[in-house]
């Protein structure tokens, strides 16, 4: 594609969907960013792999991408700089064909989502619940526009979150900071991700969270980005 290398071994039928995806990411966030077609994000083009089993996949994570932590997960995102690489796995048997699209195009969306705003502009790394956080919320909105509903892993994230706040648990905003910690940390994705639902829906300006992001990625402290663009101390 315009932006991506895309390697797989996916059923013929879903290659042009994924083709057409992963450039409607690069396009929303783009926009969402205001970052321009000039800006340098990664040399050439990001190389996205889709893997159509388990086995594939790990073996990919652990030799090609030399990220056995990957093995952990459905999907991730590593880089050197700003040579990067997406890895996405297709396969997995308790699903229908129907629900293994829904769950990779998501996870396209997620691990895409997150090169994305890592690489475009600076390249400060992002606190785990501002990058975690940003990643779900890049894929729940994209998989409203597509399928209208939530799938299984918005509602697994949904059933975590509840659980706490049913509970009296919820999270103060400074000992949210590193969270998500792994791969299953389903609470700490689902607070991360409350958050910036919270400053999406809260202040009318929307510009403000690519604002604050571009602040941090400069080097400026993320409690001072965040007070600076949106006027108030965030947490408190």
């Amino acid at each position: 594609t315009k932006h991506f290398f895309l390697f797989s071994n996916l059923p013929a039928q879903h290659v042009p969907l994924f083709q057409q995806h992963v450039e409607h990411v690069f396009e929303r966030l783009k926009k969402f960013l205001e970052f321009s077609e000039d800006d340098s994000i990664w040399h050439n083009k990001c190389g996205l792999y889709l893997c159509g089993n388990r086995a594939r996949f790990d073996t990919f994570a652990k030799e090609v991408a030399k990220y056995p932590k990957g093995v952990e997960s459905g999907g991730f995102f590593v880089h050197s700089g700003r040579e990067a690489i997406v890895c996405d796995l297709f396969d997995d048997r308790r699903f229908s064909d129907k629900e293994q699209v829904r769950q990779c195009l998501n996870g396209v969306s997620h691990d895409v989502g997150e090169a994305i705003i890592q690489l475009a502009g600076y390249t400060e790394i992002l606190s785990p619940w501002l990058r975690n956080g940003m990643n779900v919320f890049i894929e729940f909105a994209l998989e409203n526009e597509r399928f209208q509903s939530g799938g299984l892993v918005r509602g697994q994230i949904k059933a975590a979150v509840s659980k706490k706040v049913k509970a009296g648990e919820t999270l103060a905003w400074a000992e949210g900071n590193q969270r998500p910690d792994k791969y299953t940390d389903l609470e700490g994705y689902g607070f991360a991700y409350s958050r910036i639902v919270f400053l999406h829906t809260v202040f009318p300006d929307k510009k403000k969270i690519p604002q604050a992001i571009q602040q941090i990625k400069q080097g400026v402290k993320e409690d001072a980005a965040m007070e600076q663009v949106f006027g108030k101390k965030i947490g408190d």
